[in-house]
């Protein structure tokens, strides 16, 4: 995007839920209906937004609460422990940044599919779905790592 003859660098972030079911580990995914990477299955997540009033960006984890929020209905509250967040991290200087973190889905939540997706699914970590948007494996490597 461009901005004062600029390009504005991408930055965003999205959640990859996941689930166990018996001795297996599910993700949800959704479907992407918009360009670009139509037809491709991602997690919920977006391009990080000023606050109107300060003029400061949202953090990574701000981007990825309020994503999840509009496009999936989820809420979520990472535990207050102080412990950091499990992500990952797809970064060009400059260019493009986009932070996945890797969440168990909250027991009480009811998502749905919004405007974003034609479908949203769980998925085992051993049966994923193709053609996968191009930054979701090493936020699944990164789950199989941590379920070991």
């Amino acid at each position: 995007m461009q901005k004062n003859g600029r390009v504005r660098p991408y930055g965003g972030a999205g959640v990859l839920f996941y689930r166990e079911k018996g001795d297996t580990v599910e993700v949800l995914l959704g479907k992407r209906r918009y360009h670009p990477y139509a037809g491709h299955w991602s997690v919920p997540g977006g391009r990080g937004e000023r606050n109107r009033h300060t003029g400061s960006a949202e953090t990574p984890l701000e981007t990825a609460l309020r994503e999840t929020a509009e496009e999936i209905g989820v809420r979520f509250h990472p535990n207050g422990s102080g412990e950091e967040l499990p992500l990952v991290r797809l970064y060009v200087p400059g260019v493009f940044s986009f932070t996945t973190f890797i969440l168990p889905y909250p027991s009480d939540a009811k998502a749905y599919c919004g405007q974003e997706f034609t479908r949203l699914e769980w998925f085992a970590l051993h049966s994923l779905p193709s053609p996968l948007h191009h930054g979701m494996m090493r936020a699944v490597r990164e789950l199989v790592r941590m379920a070991r």
